[in-house]
């Protein structure tokens, strides 16, 4: 069984080369495992844009599939693992949120380069929104029961005041005019800050609703533009291939 190996050498660090991109074919056509380079970077990057599988295992299970069909069509024994996906996409992040991705320049081109930046800025934007969409959805649940306790506490306080009013009724035979204005007075707050609670809930839903679609259609955008590449890239292999 004859073997051949392509080695490149891959982004330097202070501990050295972080790793070598190996390509082994055997007679057996085994496949191995591909070591992550510039335009791997690229297409795992857009891939995360497109599916989003932060915390999601499934989804990180079909982005790898996605991904491998790509590296075959490049190197038909390559493949990519999930695990290998992972690590490399929190590295990658890691490096931008720090300010350290010169330490992972490969040999790659400055337009690849660029690009994986580029994207790496929309992952961290990205991810901002959908942080502040989570603490904006958090916030409302928390003033919605706030004002709901204000308003059980409101309801509270007045039907003690009416059994007050009732007992000093029972002895006194003739309800005063205050305390029936002072009965109704406190059911007309009661219900405002109900109806005030209400109002304002069903605003920030809205605009919670309004922030989803609005995420939704960005995706669209970005699985389209994906596919499109992923069409582009498949048509560039085929014309390469048929020049050999």
């Amino acid at each position: 069984m004859t073997s051949q190996c392509l080695a490149i050498r891959y982004p330097y660090t202070r501990h050295g080369y972080l790793a070598l991109y190996t390509m082994a074919s055997t007679s057996s056509a085994k496949k191995s495992s591909t070591r992550f380079y510039p335009a791997l970077d690229i297409l795992v990057l857009k891939q995360v844009l497109a599916d989003w599988p932060i915390g999601d295992t499934k989804k990180w299970e079909t982005l790898t599939q996605k991904l491998n069909e790509a590296v075959r069509l490049m190197r038909p024994d390559g493949q990519v693992t999930m695990r290998g996906c992972k690590d490399r996409f929190r590295k990658l992040l890691s490096a931008f949120k720090a300010d350290e991705l010169a330490s992972l320049r490969a040999s790659g081109t400055d337009e690849e380069y660029g690009e994986r930046e580029r994207l790496l800025g929309e992952i961290v934007e990205l991810e901002s929104e959908m942080d502040k969409m989570k603490e904006d959805a958090a916030k409302v649940e928390k003033k919605k029961l706030e004002q709901g306790e204000t308003v059980r506490q409101k309801a509270l306080q007045s039907l003690t005041e009416q059994a007050e009013g009732l007992n000093d009724e029972a002895r006194m035979q003739t309800p005063s005019p205050l305390k029936k204005r002072k009965k109704v007075e406190s059911s007309d707050y009661i219900q405002y800050l109900k109806e005030k609670t209400e109002k304002e809930f069903a605003l920030k839903q809205q605009q919670l609703e309004l922030d989803k679609e609005r995420f939704v259609l960005e995706k669209k955008e970005r699985q389209a533009k994906l596919a499109y590449d992923s069409q582009v890239l498949h048509l560039l292999l085929k014309l390469t291939k048929k020049e050999d």
